[in-house]
C-alpha cells in the first residue's frame, strides 16, 4: 500500500483500539474505502 495509506489506516487502528469510536468527517469521501475496510 502507499505510506499514507499505512499511516492513517495505523491511526485509525490505534484510535479504535483505544477509544471504540472515532468520528471521521469525510465529505467528498475519498477515504470510504479505507473506512469500510477498517470496519
Amino acid at each position: 500500500m502507499h505510506p499514507l495509506h499505512d499511516y492513517v489506516a495505523s491511526q485509525l487502528a490505534e484510535k479504535l483500539k483505544a477509544r471504540k469510536v472515532v468520528v471521521w468527517y469525510d465529505p467528498r469521501s475519498p477515504w470510504v474505502g479505507i473506512t469500510v475496510r477498517q470496519a
